[in-house]
């Protein structure tokens, strides 16, 4: 009976120990994508009918198709050096902006169970005017922490436009 009692107590003892081990110790998000923010003057702002895609991308991405937004994540490829954005405002009277970016990408360790990632460091930056006053870059070096680190401010429309 004693043995029983003790081989009772061993296997609980390894099949508690055996449940706690967990091959996926990585909770954190591994995914540095650019967050992009949208603004008029000091005032955040949601674009309507707004369509994002990625140029030369892999089947030319679709971001957004004529969505409201008021963020948008930007995704950087790694075999590339610089991507490029078109901004369609779906807007016969307003033709669309492209956004480029060169950037450096940069293998970052973060762990064990994590592996590794991707940072990105923005070197450049250059974009057309039709709607978009100017693109300041909050943060240049993109990591997986989930922040703005592009802000996109947008000319002042008149009263009577929609924002």
């Amino acid at each position: 009976m004693k043995a029983l009692s003790r081989l009772l107590v061993i296997t609980l003892a390894l099949a508690a120990s055996l449940c706690g081990c967990s091959s996926d110790g990585c909770l954190d998000n591994s995914s540095a994508i650019p967050l992009a923010a949208f603004y008029r003057g000091t005032q955040a702002v949601t674009l309507t009918s707004l369509t994002v895609s990625g140029i030369d991308a892999p089947g030319d991405t679709l971001l957004a198709d004529a969505a409201s937004l008021r963020q948008i994540y930007l995704p950087f490829r790694l075999n590339a050096s610089e991507v490029s954005f078109k901004f369609d405002y779906n807007d016969e009277q307003v033709e669309p902006d492209v956004l480029t970016f060169r950037y450096k990408a940069t293998p970052v360790f973060v762990s064990h169970d994590c592996g590794a990632m991707y940072h990105f460091e923005i070197t450049e930056w250059e974009f057309t005017q039709n709607a978009i006053e100017d693109v300041v870059i909050a943060d240049k070096v993109i990591t997986n922490l989930d922040r703005v680190a592009i802000k996109i401010y947008f000319k002042e429309e008149s009263d009577d436009d929609e924002v």
